[in-house]
């Protein structure tokens, strides 16, 4: 009774996604610190405080890995402007 087409067009401009920076850990940490906060405010204290726990490792461990980035891209940046001046 229903009849359903379905057109296929090779010469279609395809539109590449651009990807999105985001930052795993970062947003897992944020999660869990609003799991947290919402299970401290309705009382379920044990869970609040496993939640807020691991929020901070999780923030911690981002810290880290972010400054060892953040030193290593400055000192090779350092290093590139020293070859390229001699």
């Amino acid at each position: 009774m229903y009849s359903t087409t379905v057109e296929l067009s090779l010469s279609a401009p395809v539109q590449a996604e651009t990807p999105k920076r985001e930052i795993p850990m970062l947003r897992w940490a944020l999660m869990f610190l609003v799991i947290g906060l919402i299970a401290g405010i309705l009382g379920f204290t044990s869970l609040a405080g496993a939640s807020i726990a691991i929020a901070k490792i999780l923030f911690f461990i981002f810290m880290v890995i972010f400054l060892a980035l953040l030193i290593g891209g400055l000192t090779m940046r350092a290093e590139r402007a020293e070859t390229s001046r001699q």
